[in-house]
């Protein structure tokens, strides 16, 4: 009998103490309490590690593009893309893919469909408008002076970034860029309802970048006409010039360019103009 009064009496003493352990975080108004503080712990203390150590760093770069006539389902691809990059951190010598870090824009990850580009013309696709995210993240990485391994224009010029600035990215075409220097950089995202910005915080090094977007050639459009074998009016679609460019990088220090170079030279296809006929109701 007394080895079954002890053993009540220390299941007592346990189920007390545990009662003295939950109820003060109860009256402390914790609602979310879980018997796992550490994780709880963890999570804080990452939280905080991450605005520290941005605390501690420069915007060394800043890029902004206008988005202000985006439909809808445009303006929410890209900040569901945006979303994924911030606070991204590229590690010394690293090197960072826009598809790997975004992911599939698929309907299932909540993409919508927009206009995209593809051969040379405007489609509907899920995740359209998700190339003006990778653009003005290249243009931001490049005016902190870090490294593009791979970029691609598209087929058609941006309409809200100068020629040989843009970045497309499909399932196919990755924008991949790195981080030349032995500190990290992290990737900050921001957007109202007129523009989306992308900054780069890291390391000031005393340089300045400047980007410069040069047409080489303008290739002019043609028209193609297209009779109709019916009554109705006629119709008129403008052309858009082609152009080959170029994009020069400068480096500055102080008022004085210290270097210039050719970081890439890209072809963009004319759109045709386009005259429908059709018979008048006359004839």
């Amino acid at each position: 009998m007394k080895n079954i009064a002890k053993k009540f009496n220390l299941k007592l003493i346990g189920i007390i103490l545990l009662l003295g352990f939950i109820i003060p975080l109860f009256l402390l108004g914790m609602e979310n309490f879980s018997l796992s503080p550490k994780y709880l712990q963890v999570q804080s203390v990452e939280s905080n590690n991450i605005e520290q150590s941005n605390a501690k760093k420069e915007v060394v770069s800043s890029f902004s593009t206008d988005y202000s006539n985006s439909p809808s389902a445009r303006k929410y691809n890209i900040r569901l893309a945006l979303k994924s990059l911030d606070n991204v951190v590229v590690k010394g010598g690293e090197e960072f893919s826009f598809n790997k870090v975004v992911g599939k824009r698929t309907e299932e990850r909540g993409y919508k469909k927009a206009l995209v580009i593809f051969k040379g013309s405007y489609v509907e696709g899920v995740g359209g408008g998700v190339c003006q995210v990778s653009t003005t993240l290249y243009n931001a990485w490049l005016l902190a002076g870090l490294d593009a391994v791979n970029v691609k224009a598209h087929t058609l010029p941006a309409s809200y970034v100068d020629l040989s600035r843009d970045a497309t990215v499909s399932e196919y075409i990755d924008l991949v860029l790195r981080n030349p220097y032995d500190n990290d950089v992290v990737i900050k995202t921001e957007y109202d309802d007129n523009k989306i910005t992308i900054k780069i915080l890291g390391k000031n090094r005393g340089f300045k970048y400047t980007l410069k977007s040069e047409i080489l050639e303008t290739i002019p459009f043609e028209e193609d006409i297209i009779e109709l074998d019916e009554i109705g009016e006629n119709e008129q679609f403008n052309g858009k010039d082609g152009y080959v460019s170029r994009l020069i990088l400068s480096v500055v220090k102080g008022d004085r360019v210290v270097a210039k170079r050719e970081l890439r030279k890209d072809y963009y296809k004319p759109q045709n103009s386009v005259k429908i006929l059709r018979k008048s109701p006359l004839n």
